[in-house]
């Protein structure tokens, strides 16, 4: 971003220029905001390839970017909670062997790579050492070994590309779709899978089955996902939802 001074300006002259910059600023603000309201009722965000308008926005304004403070070391400042700090000691003095407490930066790293793999494993079935592959009851169940053949060839992103090209760049939330439906035939195949974010997941099943049956059929299942959520400890794995969206797609 340009500096300027404006030192050269009357006192006159600056409280007029401010007023001006307010009034342009005022309805600069409402046209983003009547743009935002129209382009949210008419979703067009989803069909140019951004899971959110948040994501487009931030694709098409500048964003400041960290520079790093040496080569391929970056400054990183947060805030921690009283729990955070109390599990961050401790992991210090372990990793530090006898010696003076660890870097937090070490503490940070090796903690991003743990939750890494259990997140990969989690979502994506990713292990190191994969399991004869079972056969599953139901046509909707993906089994691991498909989970993660999926996820390495679509590169754990939304594969949904716009007419001009884009491809969603969402990596979360992120789901399974069958290619063709399961109520229409589809199969459990690699091949007929795909990694979608949440909404163009929606946008696909709403193209392939309307989207006044979409709406009944998420209005059947918030109830259902409620108590799923209330009846869950913190203890306790949630119950896995289906990974495609649709009539038994």
């Amino acid at each position: 971003m340009k500096s300027y001074s404006l030192s050269q300006l009357t006192d006159s002259a600056l409280d007029r220029d401010l007023d001006a910059a307010f009034a342009r600023e005022h309805q600069a603000t409402a046209d983003v905001l009547a743009a935002l309201a129209e382009s949210e009722r008419r979703q067009r965000h989803i069909a140019l390839g951004y899971p959110s308008l948040a994501a487009r926005r931030v694709e098409a304004v500048p964003q400041a970017k960290a520079e790093p403070m040496a080569a391929r070391r970056y400054g990183l400042q947060v805030m921690l909670d009283q729990e955070a700090h109390d599990d961050l000691v401790p992991c210090q003095e372990l990793l530090g062997h006898g010696r003076p407490a660890a870097e937090i930066g070490a503490v940070l790293g090796r903690a991003l790579k743990a939750l890494a793999r259990e997140l990969e494993k989690q979502k994506f079935a990713a292990t190191d050492r994969p399991m004869k592959p079972r056969q599953t009851q139901s046509p909707r169940d993906i089994p691991a070994h498909m989970r993660r053949t999926v996820a390495e060839r679509d590169g754990h992103r939304c594969t949904f590309v716009s007419d001009s090209g884009h491809r969603c760049p969402a990596r979360s939330p992120i789901e399974y779709d069958h290619i063709v439906p399961v109520a229409r035939g589809g199969q459990t195949t690699v091949d007929n899978l795909r990694l979608r974010c949440r909404a163009h997941n929606q946008f696909t099943a709403e193209q392939a089955f309307g989207q006044k049956f979409m709406e009944h059929k998420r209005d059947i299942g918030r109830p259902a996902a409620m108590v799923r959520k209330k009846g869950s400890s913190p203890g306790q794995r949630p119950t896995r939802l289906h990974q495609s969206w649709g009539p038994a797609r």
